[in-house]
């Protein structure tokens, strides 16, 4: 593993005008890998970045593993997980989420974006805000989102890729399991970069793909089955993870940064 080198990853479907958008905003310089990973049709345009294209679906946790080992195969330390409908707002981001999984010792963030109460853009509501350094400052939120994650490579020795059983809560599995292994930060209390709304948005004219009101409702059985299978897998409902209080978030999290953190 070449220390401090960061990778990229893209997951993009049938998207091409956002992921032009996001491609766009990058700060390729400051990126020493970047693959994306395009689970729909072919693109018409040709784009300066490793391209694995699926020739079927593969959902999202497949997509995602197939970027996180092109990365750590590449020797990545620092691997950035981006949906194609974000945009990046400022070119120090990567190097900013660095320094806060340093300082505090997590390997896991995720950006809040439209996650449940989390406050609008620029007015966001943390359950706890915590001062590591004078330019360190990290929030912590009751709900993730998955539209862009920072994961150091050694998080994914100990926890493992993503569970391609799961279509929908993957995202929510992978938090757990970090979070069980001691590399996240506490379940309901999710990391993000204080004022990361001045790095990264969402493209304001992308429209959700998540198809939640298909007539036929096969999407909403389809998440049954996927939380049955959570139950399966970790003998518990999403709903009846412990939420611990917030001195025994601010604790555990001190004690982390005391052991792991800079």
């Amino acid at each position: 593993m070449e220390k401090n080198k960061i990778g990229v990853g893209i997951i993009t479907y049938n998207s091409e005008d956002y992921f032009k958008n996001l491609y766009e905003s990058l700060p390729l310089a400051k990126i020493n890998e970047l693959v994306v990973i395009n689970g729909g049709n072919h693109y018409k345009e040709n784009y300066a970045c490793h391209w694995i294209q699926h020739n079927t679906n593969c959902y999202p946790a497949i997509c995602r593993n197939d970027a996180i080992n092109f990365l750590i195969n590449r020797g990545c330390e620092h691997i950035f997980l981006i949906e194609d409908d974000m945009i990046i707002k400022d070119p120090s981001i990567f190097e900013k989420y660095i320094k806060a999984s340093e300082a505090s010792g997590l390997k896991y963030f995720s950006y809040v974006s439209t996650s449940w109460e989390s406050g609008e853009p620029g007015n966001r509501t943390p359950r706890l805000t915590i001062e590591y350094t004078p330019e360190v400052s990290i929030s912590f939120y009751k709900n993730m989102c998955n539209e862009f994650t920072y994961h150091h490579y050694t998080a994914f020795e100990d926890t493992g890729l993503y569970d391609t059983q799961f279509r929908d809560p993957f995202d929510i599995d992978m938090a757990y399991r970090e979070s069980q292994q001691g590399h996240a930060a506490p379940f309901w209390w999710f990391a993000d970069i204080t004022g990361s709304d001045e790095l990264i948005c969402n493209n304001p004219i992308a429209v959700s793909r998540l198809q939640a009101d298909r007539p036929d409702g096969s999407r909403a059985q389809r998440i049954e089955e996927q939380w049955k299978l959570f139950v399966a897998k970790h003998g518990t409902f999403v709903s009846q993870i412990t939420d611990i209080s917030k001195d025994q978030a601010l604790q555990q999290l001190i004690m982390r940064g005391k052991n792991y953190g800079k």
